[in-house]
């Protein structure tokens, strides 16, 4: 397995991502998105917002952008693979 792991921040990050058949997965304990391959080879980090905690994700191919809920915040939001292009795309929370 190939893994890129950054010192200072303790977390998995990416020179080069994927874009075709590959897994998303939130990590709680790091809050942290990855990304594996389809034979769980390669895993790496996706670039987002270091003060999120990623829960519900999903992947629009056609855009190449991942939508996650904010477990702190209740918010949705939605950024490119790469992690540009950030968006809030629902702020209202139940209740």
């Amino acid at each position: 397995m190939r893994v890129f792991v950054d010192t200072l921040k303790s977390l998995f990050l990416s020179e080069n991502l994927i874009h075709d058949n590959f897994f998303l997965v939130a990590d709680d304990y790091r809050y942290q998105i990855y990304q594996t391959d389809g034979n769980f080879r390669d895993i790496s980090a996706v670039r987002f917002p270091p003060q999120d905690r990623p829960i519900g994700l999903d992947y629009d191919f056609k855009d190449d952008r991942i939508y996650w809920t904010d477990f702190e915040t209740s918010l949705i939001k939605r950024s490119f693979l790469n992690g540009s292009g950030l968006e809030v795309i629902h702020n209202k929370i139940p209740g």
